[in-house]
C-alpha cells in the first residue's frame, strides 16, 4: 500500500476508508459494494458465498449454483418397497402390525 493511501474495493476499484470498510473475498470492500448481484441483499463476511470472485448471499448461491433436480431427496418419494415383478396380488395389504412387510 502506498503512504497515505487506503486499499482498493475489488468492486469499484475505489479507495475503502475504515468508516466503510466490509471484509470480503479479495479484501476490504465498501459495505455498500459487498452485496448480492441477484436480489441486491447487503451481506457481510458470515452471510457471503464466493463463486468465481463474485459474492452471492446464500439463497442466491444455492439457486444457481447448487444441486439441480427436484430437489433434496426428491426420488424417495417415488421409491416404494413393493413386489418388484413378483407374482402377487395387487389387493392391498391388510392393516395390522405386519402391514407392509412381505411373508412368504
Amino acid at each position: 500500500m502506498p503512504f497515505g493511501g487506503a486499499p482498493k474495493c475489488p468492486l469499484c476499484k475505489k479507495s475503502v476508508y475504515a468508516a466503510e470498510k466490509a471484509t470480503g473475498p479479495g479484501g476490504d470492500w465498501h459495505k455498500s459494494c459487498l452485496k448480492c448481484p441477484d436480489c441486491n441483499k447487503l451481506l457481510d463476511s458470515t452471510t457471503l458465498c464466493e463463486h468465481e470472485g463474485r459474492v452471492w448471499c446464500k439463497a442466491c448461491y444455492g439457486r444457481n449454483f447448487g444441486p439441480k433436480g427436484y430437489g433434496f431427496a426428491g426420488g424417495a418419494a417415488m421409491m416404494h418397497t413393493g413386489g418388484g415383478g413378483s407374482s402377487q396380488s395387487s389387493a392391498p395389504a391388510a392393516a395390522g402390525p405386519a402391514a407392509g412387510f412381505y411373508s412368504p
